[in-house]
């Protein structure tokens, strides 16, 4: 009997990032010369004209198949796997690189496993450090990205490292594009799919990618996208009510409910209330941070970190609020992504925490708009 070999066809969705891009093509190349499954690279490409000749450049020298799609990063995942011949998807992101045992490893899996229908490997963040990004390497944004270590089953991954196997692609009719904004959330929502049609999605720690920090490295930037992963969780938690479970409300709703008294103050007449919301926020993050650093070896650098994670972190809860609140709904601010309860326990200390500091804020712009009245 003839020895399996798999083939994988590689998805990969690009805008620009000619640099980022071209190096994910070359460790591809390294990583197919190192095993006997067949692989195809597929570009699903949007780059303006004059920008795309180094990127159809790179495809025709690296052996890609270059295709031409839309803005949106939804339509050309799917354009890409509509067009895959091989019988394994493996969805990688543009900013990305792949390490050169990936295929085997992944082959190795599924071999020994014959369950195995979807999995997902780690991507680890090097390279192009900035004093920024060295502060965020313990953001909660970046978990997902690190689940596959830490987890057997998985309830979501990323497509920076998401392998299926197409017919079960083709049978969820892939990723949803109707979604708001170009990108994100299109692959928590199809894991979730997956999993109510009972497949499970497996972690495999050892198939790892690499992620560029460049594409993190600017503040404002990962703010915008923490906000907008925010906003389509809100939109999540409504299509997926199986996996929505009680959550501790946080700064983002204890904010909301100062706003909702600044805007009753200025009905009243108390225009200095609209302050309230700005002030409880510095507050709040200003004794969280103090109260991490306290105990700290370094308290100063832990106080400075403390106060970046606020500023990259906070944006999500917020957008979680907003996102719920433009579709006259709660859920963002009082439910949360999950399968149980468990991670709240692990989480505990960390949450009475932030509660703590949270109604002390609120009880000093108490004292503070009592005083001013």
């Amino acid at each position: 009997m003839a020895k399996y070999v798999p083939k994988f066809s590689v998805v990969i969705a690009s805008h620009g990032r000619t640099e980022l891009l071209v190096r994910l093509l070359e460790s591809l190349s390294r990583a197919r010369s190192l095993t006997e499954a067949h692989v195809e690279v597929l570009v699903v490409d949007s780059t303006p004209e004059a920008k795309a000749s180094v990127i159809q450049n790179a495809c025709a020298e690296l052996n890609a198949i270059l295709i031409n799609g839309p803005l949106s990063v939804r339509c050309k995942r799917n354009l890409g796997a509509s067009s895959a011949t091989g019988d394994w998807l493996l969805f990688v992101d543009s900013d990305c690189e792949v390490s050169q045992d990936i295929f085997n490893i992944y082959w190795r899996t599924f071999e020994d496993n014959h369950e195995f229908c979807a999995g997902a490997g780690p991507t680890v963040f090097r390279g192009e450090e900035t004093p920024f990004t060295r502060q965020i390497q313990n953001s909660s944004l970046l978990s997902p990205f690190r689940q596959p270590t830490v987890v057997k089953h998985l309830l979501w991954a990323t497509t920076s490292n998401l392998l299926v196997r197409k017919d079960v692609f083709d049978t969820l009719n892939g990723f949803r594009e109707k979604f708001p904004f170009r990108l994100g959330g299109d692959d928590t929502d199809f894991c979730l799919r997956l999993r109510d049609a009972s497949y499970q999605l497996f972690a495999v720690p050892e198939a790892i990618c690499f992620h560029s920090w460049v594409t993190w490295s600017r503040p404002v930037s990962v703010a915008r996208r923490s906000f907008r992963w925010g906003w389509m969780t809100a939109i999540l938690l409504r299509e997926h009510p199986r996996y929505r479970r009680i959550d501790t409300p946080n700064l983002p709703v204890h904010t909301l409910a100062c706003f909702l008294v600044a805007i009753a103050g200025v009905f009243t007449g108390a225009i200095h209330l609209l302050i309230a919301p700005v002030l409880f926020v510095i507050l709040a993050v200003i004794f969280h941070a103090f109260s991490v650093s306290i105990r700290a070896d370094r308290p100063i650098s832990t106080f400075i970190e403390d106060i970046t994670l606020a500023f990259v972190e906070l944006p999500f809860g917020f957008g979680r609020i907003i996102g719920s609140l433009a579709r006259f709904s709660l859920v963002g601010a009082f439910f949360r992504l999950d399968v149980d309860d468990v991670g709240v326990y692990k989480i505990f200390p960390e949450t009475a925490r932030s509660l703590l500091c949270d109604n002390f804020a609120f009880l000093c712009v108490a004292l503070f708009i009592g005083w001013m009245m």
